[in-house]
């Protein structure tokens, strides 16, 4: 029997049914996996917390928690004189995490992660050219003067080069 793949809709089916990949997820969502993943991402939101506190403004605008492991804290900032400025601050901060969430922080790892660059702008699409007629044409259909600049604006603003001719 094939089961329905809820990434891909009603439609599609999963390729994998095995017994095994039914237990897996089972194991995942009712075994303590989710659970655990909910925990884990709490712990780390409070102590990204605590260190937004402790390294204060503008330092903490540029410098998350990324993971605390074996003793190691690391942190992740956006630049490389953020991070020069967070390994500056990084032994009084794993201190004061420490101290704040009962931790043996040995260890502080400073990584650059440039920030995911902004979409480019897309301009306006043009305007059709039977719009921009429809325009045109109805601007010179109107007596108010303010109106009738306001409709050729429009025209020229929807095309391509800008001239809205008429």
């Amino acid at each position: 029997m094939l089961a329905p793949s809820p990434r891909n809709g009603p439609r599609a089916v999963s390729r994998d049914t095995s017994p095994t990949h039914w237990r897996r997820a089972a194991g995942l969502l009712g075994g303590g996996g989710l659970e655990r993943l909910v925990r884990r991402a709490r712990r780390l939101e409070a102590l990204q917390r605590e260190a937004a506190a402790h390294l204060g403004l503008p330092l903490a605008a540029h410098v998350r928690v990324a993971d605390v492991r074996e003793g190691t804290l690391v942190l992740l900032a956006d630049g490389p004189a953020w991070a020069a400025r967070a390994r500056f601050h990084a032994r009084s901060l794993a201190a004061h995490l420490g101290r704040r969430f009962d931790l043996r922080l040995t260890r502080t790892r400073v990584r650059v992660v440039p920030p995911p660059p902004e979409a480019p702008r897309r301009g306006r699409p043009p305007l059709p050219p039977a719009a921009r007629e429809a325009l045109l044409g109805a601007a010179r259909g109107v007596s108010d003067p303010d109106l009738r600049a306001a409709l050729r604006r429009l025209a020229r603003r929807g095309s391509k080069n800008g001239a809205g001719g008429a």
